[in-house]
């Protein structure tokens, strides 16, 4: 069925033998079938087909040669049956008309190898069931024609499909399909972009999920090429004019990435990192343009102390902390550090006074004393180990 949709487009197919690596196909004008020599050669599932006349066989009659090894007819196979995979086994619904039909114009996509990561995939097709496979081995076999470097995943299904994307972008994958039942049953898939700005396209068109991947695959490479070719910046002779930043204002819209961030947040879910580095990062700088729409001139006062504030708090909790380093040593069996002895110990250290130490360290009064000895400048001159 592909191989006589493929020729139609050249004239009335009046004839077509497909067999194993190569075929024929008879037309109904000589005019036809110089068109498609004309053409020469083209794709069929990614696969180049080579155009050549068929040669005569006994007394001037075109005949299919018997030798299939070597065969001489209408178009073959570009490389040797033995080392040609089996052609892809497409679903019942891809044989009906126009499936996939535009997607053969598109031209594969000039990758240059040293732009390949090795290790990584350009997209992965993320399979909620074994039953989608033969589908989603569609998808990625289209995806494969246009350059791609593509693989099924089949993840388990107690796993979050965040988390999986997650550890996708983590690999430093550009595109994520991810396919359903119910993607199967209206011929579609969500698409993820992963990289630069995320992005999420739910439930698209296959055709027009594919073109879409393939543009923005042409344009990412562009821009990496042009990048990469670029010339290193050299230090200017003079110092370059300092231009005015634009402010921006509390009552401009949150940008696009942020917006989109939020919403995966709110949707409850999985973001990494760097996008919660962002957020934090976006959020302080408007925290900061509030306080100076509420306090007007007032707000690098209002900075100032609430820095002070915090610093205050951190001496004070590292006053606290040496406090208890203090307490926990004079409560321990021994203050110096010195080594166990196997005799009795004296009476002075009987467990009695012990006790009573303890209670004494207790009272108000001495934990006061010891804070005003914490707050002096004596255990500057004090070297304590701990």
């Amino acid at each position: 069925d592909e191989m006589g949709e493929y020729f139609q487009k050249y004239g009335n197919v009046v004839g077509l033998v497909v067999n194993r690596g190569f075929g024929f196909v008879q037309f109904e004008s000589e005019d036809c079938a110089a068109a498609v020599l004309q053409d020469k050669h083209g794709l069929i599932h990614g696969k180049k087909i080579f155009v050549k006349p068929a040669q005569a066989g006994l007394g001037g009659q075109r005949m299919v040669p018997q030798n299939a090894t070597k065969p001489a007819g209408v178009w073959d196979a570009e490389a040797p049956q033995a080392a040609t995979p089996n052609p892809v086994a497409w679903p019942p619904y891809s044989r009906k008309p126009d499936f996939g039909a535009s997607l053969m114009n598109i031209p594969p996509i000039s990758y240059p190898s040293w732009l390949v990561v090795p290790g990584r995939n350009d997209c992965e097709i993320i399979v909620v069931s074994k039953s989608l496979t033969v589908y989603a081995e569609a998808i990625e076999s289209h995806l494969k024609r246009l350059g791609l470097l593509v693989d099924l995943l089949y993840p388990n299904d107690d796993v979050p499909i965040g988390k999986v994307l997650g550890n996708i972008s983590s690999r430093g994958c550009l595109y994520a399909v991810l396919v359903t039942p119910q993607n199967e049953e209206h011929r579609s898939i969500t698409v993820n972009i992963l990289y630069g700005q995320p992005a999420e396209h739910r439930n698209m068109p296959v055709e027009d999920a594919i073109k879409f991947i393939a543009e923005n695959f042409r344009e990412k490479v562009k821009r990496d090429t042009i990048a990469s070719q670029a010339p290193l910046p050299t230090t200017p002779t003079q110092p370059l004019p300092v231009t005015p930043m634009t402010t921006t204002s509390l009552k401009d819209k949150h940008p696009d990435h942020i917006q989109s961030l939020l919403t995966i947040l709110a949707e409850n879910r999985m973001v990494t990192v760097l996008q919660y580095d962002k957020i934090i990062k976006y959020l302080n700088e408007r925290r900061e343009m509030q306080v100076k729409v509420e306090l007007g001139d007032e707000a690098g006062v209002a900075t100032a102390i609430l820095e002070e504030q915090k610093e205050q708090q951190k001496q004070q909790q590292q006053e606290q902390d040496l406090q208890q380093k203090i307490l926990s040593i004079l409560n321990g069996p021994s203050i110096t550090g010195s080594p166990t002895v196997n005799s009795k110990p004296p009476l002075a250290l009987d467990n009695p006074n012990r006790d009573n130490t303890i209670r004494l360290l207790q009272d108000p009064k001495v934990q006061k004393a010891l804070d005003t000895v914490l707050k002096s400048t004596l255990l500057q001159s004090v070297d304590v180990s701990f």
